[in-house]
């Protein structure tokens, strides 16, 4: 649900809306997503990267911080701090 209808973009996404989205309790939810992807913002941060990415090789002339936002990053400050902690630093 998240991939597929890119909920990732919003900035504001929680784990209690993609819990209503999917139609399942939120401890469910939550005790799926860590056990497969390491916990909620593990998750959503990792998706947003890899839109980032996608993103610029769609987009040549876009900067960093134009696909950071459209990503779903709040701030250039929130997107570099999710590529330190993801491993994806330069």
């Amino acid at each position: 649900m998240v991939e597929k209808q890119e909920a990732f973009k919003d900035p504001h996404l929680t784990l209690q809306d993609v819990a209503e989205r999917s139609g399942y309790n939120r401890t469910y939810v939550s005790g799926i997503i860590k056990a497969q992807f390491g916990g909620f913002f593990a998750y959503i941060n990792a998706l947003r990267l890899q839109h980032v990415e996608a993103y610029l090789k769609e987009n040549p002339s876009a900067t960093i911080y134009e696909a950071a936002e459209v990503s779903g990053f709040g701030s250039r400050q929130a997107y570099y701090a999710a590529k330190a902690r993801l491993g994806k630093g330069e």
